[in-house]
């Protein structure tokens, strides 16, 4: 096996252990925080997640100061800039989430939030000049409907409701491709780093934000906090450092459609497991979405795997040509590749450049 096929197969056994765990801790993170929402009565989205920055800061740090993680970036005051927008934007989603959810029913939250792939999709193109394979698109649809299928009940809502449950889907959107972006992009930050830095930002305008919404007075008011919430506010919050470092490191792997592709799946499963866990009953419209995403997803995989062959067969000519030229070097020649341009201006026809020798050092070129 060659080195490039052992490190593309490395990558993508890389890939399926982190996708794997950000979708197991999803779900846990999800039930674990419906507990403590509903249960022990601790109903502060704002607060919660400034816990699960908080924890995650700590974490972090103390990876970093153990040499469990290495810094490789230094960053600039441009880099510095970018950190700052990324934190508003994660945190403005986090905002706009919690205000949808406010201002619209859960079933319409639920009916908009499905479409965040196909918004990846168009935002990608529209602002990032990055075109997904239409061929994606149809297994899209079907994961988008066969969410939609599982919600329950009729969707409400009002005008003003509704611009605000759409703006939170586009800003999700945004957020996970900003996500890749930093890691993959200029900055080159790996997740624990960026955490490192964008974490004590969104702390900050998180408790800001509490501040404002008079989560934090409320708190007060109700007496504080017991030492038995404290404690599963503290395992929520490590729950969310494990899944924040698998997060970005998901989204540095995976495109940001294919992370709301599973973003969607997750969410029938735990409709699914809501079923098994609270003895509920398997509906017409659960079962069909169960029955549609499956089928989705099989077409996704399909159409991902087809639309990523023609770059993997370019890489394969790319290396043959770099074997050509080694050894047209080694015969004391080297070729340069026939280039055929191809002028747009009307009555030139394309000319094509021929191939001519280039000598090697110290070797005499032969004629072609």
């Amino acid at each position: 096996m060659s080195e490039e096929a052992t490190k593309q197969k490395a990558v993508t056994s890389e890939t399926f252990i982190y996708l794997s765990l950000w979708f197991i801790l999803n779900i846990v993170i999800t039930v674990y925080s419906k507990v403590i929402f509903s249960v022990h009565e601790f109903p502060y989205s704002f607060l919660m997640t400034a816990i699960h920055m908080a924890v995650t800061m700590t974490g972090v740090a103390t990876g970093f100061a153990t040499g469990f993680f290495k810094a490789r970036a230094q960053l600039s005051g441009e880099s510095l800039l970018k950190l700052v927008q990324f934190s508003f934007v994660f945190t403005l989603n986090i905002w706009l989430s919690n205000a949808a959810l406010n201002a619209v029913s859960i079933e319409m939250h639920q009916v908009v939030r499905s479409l965040v792939p196909i918004a990846t999709m168009v935002i990608s193109l529209l602002l990032y000049n990055k075109a997904y394979s239409w061929s994606l698109l149809p297994s899209v649809a079907m994961i988008c409907g066969g969410v939609i299928l599982t919600v329950s009940g009729a969707p409400s809502v009002e005008a003003s409701g509704l611009a605000i449950t759409v703006a939170s889907l586009f800003m999700a959107s945004v957020k996970g491709i900003m996500t890749q972006q930093m890691q993959v992009g200029d900055l080159g930050l790996s997740a624990p780093e960026l955490l490192l830095y964008m974490s004590p930002m969104a702390l900050v305008e998180l408790l800001v934000a509490a501040e404002v919404s008079g989560e934090i007075s409320s708190l007060i008011e109700s007496g504080g906090v017991s030492s038995t919430l404290g404690w599963h506010l503290f395992g929520v919050g490590l729950v969310a450092c494990a899944l924040n470092v698998v997060s970005f490191r998901s989204a540095g792997l995976a495109t940001p459609l294919t992370m709301n592709v599973l973003s969607n799946i997750k969410q029938v499963l735990t409709c699914v497991l809501g079923v098994i866990l609270f003895n509920g009953g398997f509906t017409l419209g659960l079962s069909a979405g169960i029955i549609v995403t499956s089928v989705g997803c099989y077409l996704y995989s399909e159409a991902s795997r087809t639309a990523s062959q023609p770059k993997t067969e370019q890489q394969k000519g790319h290396g043959s040509q770099k074997v050509a030229s080694k050894v047209s070097r080694e015969k004391g020649t080297l070729l340069q590749p026939q280039v055929q341009t191809t002028l747009p201006t009307v009555g030139l026809r394309s000319h094509t450049t021929t191939p001519r020798a280039v000598g090697t050092p110290g070797v005499r070129a032969q004629g072609v």
